[in-house]
C-alpha cells in the first residue's frame, strides 16, 4: 500500500505547511529554553546589576533588553549583556537563527533611536554581544544629541 496514493494531491501543501509550522514551534520552544536555567533578575536588578555605573541611561538599557527578549521569547531578566548574539540566539538546526529575530528586535530598537533621536538606528547586525547592541544604540542617540546641540545657534541674536 502506497501512502502517497492515500493523500489527495491537493492535501499535500497543508499537510507540508502544517510540517513547517511545527518545526518553527519547536525551534522557538528549543530557544527559550536556552534561557529558562538562567535566574531571571528584574528589569531593575538587572540595570543595577550591569549598567548603573555605565552612564548609560535605564530607559535605553530597557528599551534594547525588552525588544530583544520579547523578540527571542524569553524573560529580559534572563539575558545577559555577554551572550553572543551568534550563538545564544541561535538555533539547534540553522546555528545562526538569531537573524530573523535580529530583524525583528532591529525594529523595536531602532524605533526607540528614532524617537529619542528623531532618526533611525542604521543597523545592529556587525555587534557581536547583547552589550554592544546596548552600548551601541546609546552611542548614536548620544552622537545624535551632541549633533543637534551644535547644530543649535549659540547666545541671543
Amino acid at each position: 500500500m502506497d501512502i502517497f496514493r492515500l493523500v489527495p494531491l491537493w492535501a499535500w501543501p497543508i499537510l507540508l505547511a502544517i510540517g513547517m509550522m511545527l518545526i518553527l514551534l519547536l525551534i522557538e520552544r528549543c530557544r527559550a529554553r536556552r534561557f529558562s536555567s538562567r535566574e531571571s533578575l528584574s528589569l531593575e536588578a538587572w540595570y543595577d546589576t550591569y549598567y548603573a555605573a555605565s552612564g548609560i541611561p535605564r530607559e535605553t538599557v530597557s528599551a534594547v533588553l525588552s525588544a530583544l527578549a520579547l523578540d527571542m521569547g524569553t524573560q529580559p531578566g534572563r539575558l545577559r549583556p555577554t551572550d553572543r548574539l551568534s550563538k545564544q540566539y541561535a538555533t539547534f538546526l540553522t546555528g545562526t537563527g538569531f537573524d530573523s529575530h535580529l530583524e525583528l528586535a532591529e525594529e523595536d530598537i531602532s524605533a526607540f533611536v528614532e524617537r529619542e533621536t528623531g532618526h533611525p538606528l542604521a543597523t545592529i547586525r556587525y555587534w557581536a554581544t547583547l552589550d554592544d547592541v546596548i552600548r551601541g544604540a546609546h552611542s548614536v542617540i548620544q552622537h545624535r544629541a551632541r549633533l543637534l546641540d551644535s547644530q543649535r545657534p549659540s547666545g541671543p541674536q
